[in-house]
């Protein structure tokens, strides 16, 4: 197969991602409450709320501190930063079509079985993959509870980021990660789908059969949570 398919792909998952977020970009600057202890006692009670730990709760926060440059990100939307033709073709790249015909011949099979299961093609699935993480290449590399924590604090979007904060939490009180493998994206974003705390438990599922769900190595899980 040609590069046609994946690069429509790639350039239909751009369109319908870029879309929602144009409206959002350079939104408004986020303004901080008087104190991060401030923030932690006014969250506290929603996290007991919502079944977790003061153990848990005490651990997630343990020496953190806002991240000036998470603050900074929210300014800084690299999608916006050159002209669409040049960042589209950036993302549709030739080297990035190369590796997805790589990926769709190495996971075949795994892809046939996501097809059948969810009806959603390989070459969307692919796309998003692609896009989001590079196919797994692109590692996190942001603690995802001091980004979300300092967007919530910052009441960046709020109530969307405590919000998602408070899930994150859960996420790690329900055993689905360790509090010190929980690294994504500076908004918050996790693993090879970039879901963020929510879509992790609307959408990600055990596709490999092992017992747990794994969105960050676990290929089989990753391509069907995509496709979910």
């Amino acid at each position: 197969m040609g590069h046609k398919p994946f690069r429509i792909t790639i350039l239909l998952v751009v369109a319908l991602w870029a879309a929602p977020n144009s409206a959002s970009a350079q939104a408004e600057a986020p303004t901080p409450p008087a104190s991060f202890d401030t923030f932690l006692q006014e969250l506290w009670p929603d996290a007991q709320a919502r079944g977790i730990s003061r153990a848990t709760f005490d651990n997630a926060f343990a020496g953190l501190t806002p991240d000036a440059r998470v603050i900074a990100a929210t300014q800084k939307q690299p999608e916006y930063g050159k002209p669409i033709g040049a960042y589209v073709n950036s993302i549709a790249s030739n080297a990035r079509i190369a590796t997805g015909k790589q990926r769709a011949a190495q996971w075949a099979d795994t892809l046939t079985a996501v097809e059948q299961k969810f009806a959603v093609d390989r070459w969307v699935i692919l796309g998003i993959w692609g896009i989001e993480t590079s196919f797994g290449d692109y590692k996190d590399r942001w603690d995802v509870i001091c980004s979300l924590a300092t967007l919530a604090q910052a009441r960046f979007r709020h109530p969307y980021f405590r919000t998602e904060l408070l899930v994150a939490l859960e996420m790690v009180q329900k055993g689905h990660v360790a509090r010190e493998q929980m690294m994504g994206s500076w908004a918050g974003a996790m693993g090879q789908p970039q879901f963020m705390p929510s879509n992790f438990f609307e959408y990600a599922v055990d596709f490999s059969g092992d017992g747990r769900i794994d969105i960050w190595s676990n290929v089989p899980d990753v391509l069907a949570s995509i496709a979910n």
